[in-house]
């Protein structure tokens, strides 16, 4: 059966648009949550919020991961959507694993469900990547898995970030979180190490571990 140039035409666009919608899909599923992004710092009367890094929510009442090396020498902040700087409860902290679960109360008008966006921080098997993303402070950042460390399992990772990203939810192209930035590759320029998500996931009394 021979196709005519106008249907060779249409399949061609119909092939396109789905490829379009696809990865619209999966950008905005990324894109969504990176308000569940918060940088985390400590504060001062005379200089005001000062930033050490970042965490991101993992429900929609304040709880929220982070580094532990992010956590500020005294109160620890997080600086809310309205720009003001909420106080923060250390709820955990694992020195082995440089991560700690914080809780933040949050205000009234936020204190509801749907008006807080989060992670789903569940465990996620794989062996492989590609390209991944970082969503950090100043919005998701494509990267580049190199490999798994030896020891411990952190994520080698090539991506444009500083140090105002450690801390954050580093994600696969579904938009899942796979590790938390840790800070940089020593001695490797341009290089970032992660912490796998089992290690967060296994921080958490009574969570979903599947």
């Amino acid at each position: 059966m021979k196709f005519s140039r106008f249907a060779w035409f249409l399949a061609f666009i119909g092939v396109g648009l789905l490829t379009g919608c696809a990865s619209h899909a999966v950008d905005s599923a990324i894109e969504k949550p990176a308000s569940a992004v918060a940088p985390i710092g400590g504060f001062s009367p005379g200089q005001g919020f000062i930033s050490r890094g970042c965490g991101f929510y993992i429900s929609t009442d304040g709880l929220l991961i982070t580094c532990r090396h992010v956590l500020a020498g005294g109160k620890t902040w997080v600086l809310g959507s309205g720009s003001a700087p909420l106080p923060a409860e250390v709820v955990v902290e694992d020195p082995a694993s440089d991560l700690a679960l914080l809780r933040v109360r949050l205000p009234r008008e936020q204190d509801r469900p749907g008006r807080v966006a989060f992670f789903e921080l569940k465990q996620v098997d794989f062996d492989e990547m590609g390209h991944l993303r970082v969503a950090g402070g100043h919005g998701v950042v494509h990267g580049l898995f190199n490999h798994f460390e030896t020891v411990g399992r952190d994520i080698d990772f090539s991506a444009q970030i500083g140090a105002a990203d450690e801390g954050a939810p580093v994600l696969d192209d579904s938009g899942r979180v796979i590790g938390i930035v840790r800070g940089p590759y020593e001695g490797k320029p341009g290089e970032f190490l992660a912490i796998p998500v089992w290690r967060a996931v296994r921080m958490l009394p009574g969570k979903d571990a599947n």
